[in-house]
């Protein structure tokens, strides 16, 4: 039969137990329990409740469920402590599963969960980001009659504020004053916190002029979550002046402080903004880490200052290992060598890249393909498609379709540009878009594959756009196809990119009937003709022996004030030639010597009056 009260020596054993708990002396804690059944008596739960606070103490969350186990064998009902600080040594594991079980289980011992209970249950959801749960322990708590403190807001706010439910955040926050409790600094900056991943920095500022209204200081981390919300929204000026206010206040910046405020410079593309916070930070004794160094590079990418970044990431190299250089670091680097067309550096870096212990990543060789396709480096974009897949990544379409582009830039192998779009990406289960078309099709390919491309977009749903109509137009035309050029449907009616390439096919062709027609088409639909457009047109009539209306398309192109190339005047000249008007032979010809053509360039010296 169990004693109504504890014995003396049990409650000896109760507080020797308990004097572990402050010592962190769990396995000591655990033997005098054991002790107690070897003495003949039987343990309380005052002495199973200070086992499990040792253990919970000492981070032993496995062994506190063990004393619950002995507890229930021993036929001893658990109480309210001894729940509670069970919960709290999962939680302090990160077993937030285990923790919302044991809290589920007090019901079935007839053990009433307190404040303090749900809290630290609560508590176990924040740090595994499960905020639906502490959503519903904070209302079940409600439902039992159990009132909710400061806490049990704070903690759920942090909650939905980690995984990104801000506007139950911000809810709780509005709910906090609703319940006549007063905030801590705690919910202020939970609240500041929720409003920066929702992205709205105005609102975090808000919440922090009112810190002091509630009589609170605000700390460094209030200042930071406010800055990491103007960084987000890339106001970099509200992020420098709440750094300038930290200051101020005689608080400390630390690195978070300083890496909020270069982030907003960053998102704001100003490099020489971060710099110099990067620089203010060593000066007062703030050791920047990589993340920091990482935000600063990036800025000078978005603004091309591909020296700054190239100096910072030297700097972080000779840094390390307490800036231990990453692929985000070398990402940033060959992405500011990228905008600012140094493509012989971006490969460089890319070279390095590969021989250091960092691992190259799919943004990695995007950035130096796109470098490439801008120093029109083919043959260097192609082999580095290459070497991607070889590292077993998967390109991205935007990778391919640089690769492509740059076979565009210069007349490149277009067989290469069709085994890139038929053959890479969809063994590599890339989609192409319209760009990856476009760039096959202005790789000036034979025309018939230039035709079968469009028709093969039309088939996966993809709507081509005017660069691919005018390419596949121009491949038409040089192949004086211009009938199939005349039957291109052309997608963009508002556009002049498609006009001129089926004037030339006219004029390849000697069609100037379907010339006139075209041009009376495009003045239609308002569309304001080029001088190329003009030229074509010129050069139609004059292969088609069209003499007097040449000279009439000429004298337009005068009255438009447009300047004739080499090549129009040299039609024009002709066609006053055959059609035996002196007059405007010469005067041609004067026009020609006034504006610097050189006539030699076209048919050397075989103009003369017969």
């Amino acid at each position: 039969m169990r004693p109504s009260r504890a014995s003396p020596r049990l409650v000896s054993y109760s507080v020797a137990i308990s004097a572990c708990s402050q010592s962190a002396e769990w396995q000591r804690g655990l033997h005098l329990l054991q002790h107690l059944q070897v003495e003949l008596l039987e343990a309380d739960v005052v002495a199973y409740s200070a086992a499990i606070n040792t253990c919970e103490k000492a981070g032993r969350w496995q062994e506190a469920v063990e004393v619950l186990q002995w507890l229930l064998e021993g036929h001893t009902q658990p109480n309210v402590i001894a729940c509670t600080s069970l919960i709290s040594a999962c939680s302090g594991e990160g077993h937030w599963e285990q923790a919302l079980a044991l809290f589920n289980s007090m019901t079935s011992w007839e053990v009433c969960p307190n404040v303090i209970s749900y809290n630290t249950t609560i508590s176990a959801c924040e740090k595994a980001a499960q905020w639906q749960h502490a959503l519903q322990l904070l209302q079940l708590a409600k439902i039992h009659g159990v009132t909710p403190d400061v806490i049990s807001f704070n903690t759920t706010i942090s909650a939905c504020a980690r995984a990104g439910a801000w506007e139950h955040a911000i809810f709780l926050l509005q709910e906090i004053g609703m319940q006549k409790l007063e905030p801590t600094l705690i919910s202020l900056n939970a609240g500041i916190s929720t409003f920066e991943k929702a992205t709205r920095w105005q609102q975090s500022l808000q919440l922090l002029g009112q810190v002091e209204s509630y009589e609170l200081q605000a700390n460094v981390i209030t200042y930071s979550s406010a800055m990491s919300a103007c960084a987000r929204a890339g106001e970099w000026e509200q992020a420098a002046q709440m750094l300038a206010q930290t200051i101020s206040k005689s608080l400390r910046p630390n690195v978070l402080s300083y890496s909020a405020a270069i982030s907003a410079c960053e998102k704001a593309s100003e490099a020489q903004v971060a710099l110099a916070l990067l620089q203010q930070a060593e000066a007062t004794f703030v050791q920047p880490d990589i993340i920091m160094c990482n935000a600063a590079i990036s800025a000078c990418e978005k603004a091309a200052d591909w020296q700054e970044a190239f100096a910072l990431l030297r700097r972080a190299q000779q840094r390390q290992p307490s800036w231990a250089v990453n692929v985000i670091t070398f990402n940033a680097s060959i992405s500011a060598c990228e905008k600012a067309s140094h493509w012989q550096m971006a490969l460089s870096l890319m070279k390095e890249l590969t021989v250091t212990r960092v691992k190259a990543d799919v943004i990695s060789y995007g950035s130096s393909i796109s470098a490439c396709q801008k120093g029109t480096q083919w043959p260097h974009a192609f082999g580095l498609l290459q070497v991607l897949g070889s590292d077993a990544l998967e390109p991205e379409t935007t990778t391919c379709n640089s690769v492509m582009s740059s076979l565009t830039s210069k007349p490149g192998p277009w067989l290469l540009a069709l085994h890139l779009l038929f053959d890479v990406c969809y063994t590599a289960a890339v989609r192409p878009d319209v760009v990856s078309y476009s760039a096959a099709i202005c790789a000036r390919p034979r025309w018939y594959c230039a035709l079968l491309l469009l028709r093969q977009a039309e088939t996966q749903g993809i709507e081509t756009n005017s660069f691919a109509c005018a390419a596949a137009t121009s491949a038409c035309g040089r192949a004086g196809q211009w009938q199939q050029a005349m039957s291109i449907e052309d997608a963009f009616p508002t556009e002049v990119l498609t006009a001129n390439p089926r004037l030339r096919a006219c004029e390849v062709e000697a069609e100037w009937k379907q010339a006139l027609a075209l041009c009376a088409t495009f003045r239609a639909r308002m569309l304001q003709l080029t001088l190329d457009s003009h030229s074509a047109l010129v050069g139609a009539c004059d292969r088609a022996g069209c003499w007097q209306r040449t000279l009439t398309l000429v004298q337009g192109i005068f009255k438009r004030s447009l300047t004739p190339s080499t090549v129009t005047y040299a039609s024009a000249v002709g066609a006053a030639e055959k059609a035996r008007d002196y007059e405007q032979f010469l005067q041609l010809l004067g026009e020609m010597q006034a504006t610097g053509l050189n006539r030699s360039n076209t048919q050397g010296d075989r103009w003369y009056l017969q």
